[in-house]
């Protein structure tokens, strides 16, 4: 082998194991401005990664070269009732063409996988005929079909499959710059196909993003059976030897692809479907985080057996927190990863961490016993994920399982609470209320009494709703609202505690995003407390804020502005210009600039600070909080249109 050659080799093995977004940076640095050396070595690195192309040892790289002159003398020749269009791929054993059909029975474009003898062994022959032999045995809708197959009048072997133009699983993602769970969805089809490929006693042997394809509609493919494995004896189509006589690991014929191999394909151990479990898991890291769980620095099997075999990876949330610490641009290598989620780092940080770490973890397990039993397990698992159902790899306490309880049933449990705050906000405002003075205490004493009617009110909506009472029935949080609502109109006699319960299940519309229903429950809330004498000018102003509330989240901002003014002038006269509840309220009409326009709002934000500044001091929260908003229109006002 000449110099020459050989300075390719070791580049190309060098770049080899580099993340993709690496080898460019690599390439300019290495070649030393040397065009010709580094087109080269790209084109190899371009072979590698092509979908449908064959994997194969560094001493077949040559042999490759020769493939790659040789495909392009193929173009326009025919095989069998196909025509050579154009090559997509090649590898030391042979290459991979795109073709049509060329008998004129019907228009059709197939990929032909067309191996060349002259530069294989008997034993590789077998090999691919042991890979058309499998294929022809699966029949699933995310596995490429096989449609036919021969000898070329030269002798050579070949078979036609399905063409599918599609990308690889990555880069679609990346793309159509799919959410986690849109990727997760996705993945779910792998895993199909690839219990469905087991089933058939066929291990895979090499899933990795370049032999997973998704076509422009979605549709998921998986192809490149070229080193798979048959259980229980039945051949291998890398070699065409028996399973059994497999040379493993980096021994002569490689049949793995470094980047993507489970400790056992390495170590040359047994291979059951336990190593196609890892591989997915591997993917499912790169389509999650945008790296792999290693990192292999050098080519050597040494180096690959210490990193796949000995180290420990980092949990995916764990990875992305540390990105890619040998890159310069870090930072914005982390934002292209997270905008092509459709979130922010922090945001990917906290969706991976918890239950999909705990999944990816299991599935990359160094012991094949401690992974997932099958791909059905796996993709099961990510299932209960997607429905926020407790996963089969957490362990399974009661804490965690009312977490998911409470995600699952986000809107009832948010009605309870909302209940149970405001009951509990009643009672804790009585207790203050009672360390007043003998003439508060009287006060003290009317608002102990309307708050116990208040419980009781809403103990006798959760009698209601007992499954006892109801013979059995579940009673939804909708439901229950609606008997207190029931009830609450019942009330005429009792003006305050009707208004009271008005004003709570209005709160608690609005918290259930019931709007409608909120501004009619909290308008007659406002409405009672004007008309009863008893009322105070701050139960009006909270009553009016709470209906201004329900108004803006209707999309009704000049009628929320209004009761936002009329309450402040109510507050005014009862409290002079300085008390936290007027800064609340001045607070809130701030934000409404397409009302108030910047000049009003901007005097509204300097009002609050004054306020806060003189209630609360200048190392207050709610200070701070002040002198940001100000900061925030001051800027906008100072930005051109």
């Amino acid at each position: 082998m000449n110099p020459h050659w050989n300075k390719i080799k070791r580049i190309f093995s060098e770049a080899l194991i580099l993340e993709k977004n690496e080898r460019a940076r690599y390439l300019e640095k290495i070649c030393e401005g040397d065009s010709e050396l580094m087109s080269e070595v790209q084109s190899l690195l371009d072979s590698h990664d092509m979908p449908g192309t064959i994997d194969r040892p560094i001493e077949n790289l040559r042999m490759s070269v020769i493939s790659k002159a040789r495909g392009n003398l193929m173009i326009g020749k025919l095989i069998g009732k196909y025509k050579i269009i154009k090559e997509l791929g090649h590898g030391g054993m042979g290459s991979v063409y795109l073709a049509e059909r060329a008998d004129g029975e019907y228009v059709q474009r197939t990929a032909i996988k067309l191996q060349h003898s002259p530069f294989v062994s008997e034993a590789q022959v077998q090999g691919f005929k042991s890979e058309r032999q499998i294929l022809a045995s699966l029949e699933h809708d995310h596995i490429a079909r096989l449609l036919d197959g021969g000898l070329t009048t030269q002798g050579q072997p070949y078979y036609v499959m399905e063409f599918v133009d599609g990308k690889p699983i990555d880069e679609y993602c990346d793309e159509k710059r799919l959410t986690i769970n849109e990727r997760l969805e996705l993945f779910q089809d792998v895993c199909s196909a690839v219990q469905y490929a087991h089933r058939k006693l066929v291990v895979h042997r090499d899933l990795k993003p370049s032999n997973i394809l998704v076509a422009n509609e979605g549709s998921v493919k998986l192809l490149d059976f070229g080193i798979a494995k048959v259980l229980g004896g039945g051949g291998d189509a890398a070699s065409g030897k028996p399973s059994d006589e497999v040379r493993p690991g980096w021994q002569g014929f490689q049949p793995l692809t470094p980047s993507y191999a489970s400790p056992e394909q390495v170590l040359g151990l047994t291979i059951t479907t336990a190593s196609d479990i890892y591989q997915l898991g591997v993917v499912l890291y790169e389509l999650l985080v945008g790296y792999r769980p290693y990192k292999i620095d050098g080519d050597s099997p040494a180096e690959l057996e210490r990193v796949v075999c000995s180290s420990d990876p980092e949990s995916p949330s764990n990875r992305l927190q540390h990105g890619d610490q040998s890159c310069l641009t870090e930072s914005s290598e982390l934002a292209k990863i997270s905008e092509a989620r459709k979130t922010g780092i922090s945001q990917l940080h906290r969706l991976l961490r918890g239950d999909l770490d705990v999944i990816i973890m299991k599935a990359i397990h160094k012991k094949p016993d401690c992974r997932y039993d099958s791909a059905d397990q796996l993709s099961g698992d990510i299932k209960r994920y997607l429905e926020k159902k407790p996963v089969l790899a957490h362990s399974q306490s009661k804490l965690y399982r009312a977490q998911k309880y409470v995600l699952r049933n986000p809107f009832e449990i948010t009605a309870m609470l909302l209940i149970s705050l405001l009951v509990a906000g009643y009672l804790i405002t009585i207790t203050w209320q009672t360390q007043k003075t003998h003439e508060a205490l009287a006060q003290a004493q009317r608002e102990a009494d309307k708050s116990a009617q208040v419980v009781e009110f809403m103990l006798g909506m959760f009698r209601a709703g007992d499954p006892r009472a109801n013979r059995g029935d579940r009673v939804t949080a909708g439901e229950l609202i609606e008997r207190g609502l029931s009830e609450a109109n019942r009330l005429d006699n009792r003006p305050e505690l009707q208004a009271n319960m008005y004003n709570v299940i209005g709160k608690v519309y609005t918290g259930l995003g019931r709007y409608n229903d909120a501004v009619v429950s909290l308008e007659k809330a406002v409405e009672i407390q004007h008309g009863y004498a008893g009322s105070t000018g701050t139960e009006i102003a909270r009553y009016m804020n709470d209906l201004a509330v329900a108004l803006t989240r209707q999309g009704k901002y000049g009628e929320a502005y209004t009761m936002y003014r009329e309450s402040l002038d109510i507050l005014i006269e009862q409290y002079g210009e300085i008390h936290p509840e007027i800064a609340n309220t001045l607070d809130l009409m701030g934000s409404w600039i397409p009302v108030t326009g910047f000049d009003e709002a901007k005097d509204i934000r300097y009002r609050v600070l004054e306020i806060r500044k003189e209630l609360n001091g200048e190392n207050h929260l709610l200070t701070a909080d002040a002198y940001m908003k100000v900061g925030q229109i001051e800027r906008s006002m100072a930005e051109p249109e």
